[in-house]
């Protein structure tokens, strides 16, 4: 995996590059439309079964990353030396948003990174969850066995193969080699921190699709150093939920 920490990395630049580049910008394309935190969410959901892929705890965290993510391309927060920037803007307009962000604001104090991280980590399959349910991706399944409930629960896909899709094309982008826009380098980034890359690059390449991703990712240090700093906070917490004990 790339090394995605840089110890005192400053906030995230908001304008152009240093060289005048164009930036990474949020995509127009409709393909990648959905949040990433609902992407992230949709790749690790097995289509078949509506289980998550992914450990619970470690699929969470990956899911709160998204949330902060957007909350960074939004401008209303940022993050240097493991450290929460929160920019007191007009709060996002997208109700899971608008609560995340609010969360920032009633704790002022608080500006470690990965305590928000685990913190939203509490949190975040719910929210999503209940997000894409409302816009008519999913539907939550509370599971049973003999005839009693068990607490868990799955999530129905509304169209399986739409689902299947968002994790095959986060994956033809790196197969094809090209270059990401800003929400697919978030969502690569993601995905490999929390260490599901190669699931996801099951039938193509994976040595040349993670040199591919391992470059985008470069480029957005550059740019945007906050989401790479985010990046290593969602890798080590990711990390030490593999060696817990904790179900």
């Amino acid at each position: 995996m790339a090394d995605f920490h840089r110890p005192g990395e400053p906030p995230a630049p908001s304008g152009f590059g240093q060289h005048g580049e164009r930036p990474l910008v949020p995509a127009s394309d409709p393909g990648s439309a959905l949040a990433v935190a609902d992407d992230f969410f949709l790749i690790v959901l097995n289509d078949r079964t509506g289980k998550l892929r992914l450990h619970h705890r470690i699929a969470a965290i990956g899911i709160a990353g998204g949330m902060l993510a957007e909350l960074v391309f939004g401008g209303h927060i940022s993050f240097g030396g493991g450290k929460v920037a929160v920019v007191h803007t007009e709060p996002p307009t997208e109700r899971v948003a608008k609560q995340v962000y609010g969360r920032f604001l009633t704790e002022p104090k608080t500006t470690d990174v990965r305590t928000w991280l685990a913190f939203f980590a509490e949190i975040a399959t719910g929210l999503v969850a209940d997000r894409l349910g409302e816009n008519g991706w999913i539907e939550p399944i509370e599971q049973r066995r003999l005839l009693r409930r068990t607490g868990a629960v799955a999530y129905r896909p509304r169209d399986r193969s739409q689902v299947a899709w968002r994790a095959m094309r986060l994956a033809e982008q790196l197969a094809r080699q090209r270059t990401l826009d800003l929400h697919d380098v978030t969502l690569g980034g993601l995905v490999a921190a929390t260490g599901f890359i190669q699931a996801v690059l099951w039938n193509h390449p994976v040595d040349a699709c993670q040199a591919h991703l391992a470059t985008q990712l470069a480029e957005l240090r550059s740019r945007w150093p906050a989401l790479h700093e985010l990046f290593s906070h969602v890798h080590a917490l990711s990390g030490e939920a593999t060696l817990s004990p904790r179900i």
